[in-house]
């Protein structure tokens, strides 16, 4: 019976995650001009931090994760 919620509560998180990326995915290509429209910084800086969010959200999950568990 044990077993059973725990493997509920998986299946609620995986489809929570899951919508989170798939929203996050519809919104992320709006924001690059959101930011230049409304921010002082140049459009190369912009572009730089959206070139390396993935690489710190990839390598920050993991310890955040790691912490948690």
């Amino acid at each position: 019976m044990l077993g059973n919620s725990k493997t509920k509560s998986k299946r609620l998180l995986s489809l929570i995650v899951f919508l989170f990326y798939g929203s996050l995915s519809s919104v992320m290509p709006f924001l690059s001009p959101v930011a230049l429209k409304y921010c002082t910084d140049s459009a190369s800086k912009i572009g730089l931090l959206y070139t390396f969010l993935p690489l710190i959200t990839f390598s920050i999950k993991p310890l955040f994760c790691s912490l948690a568990g």
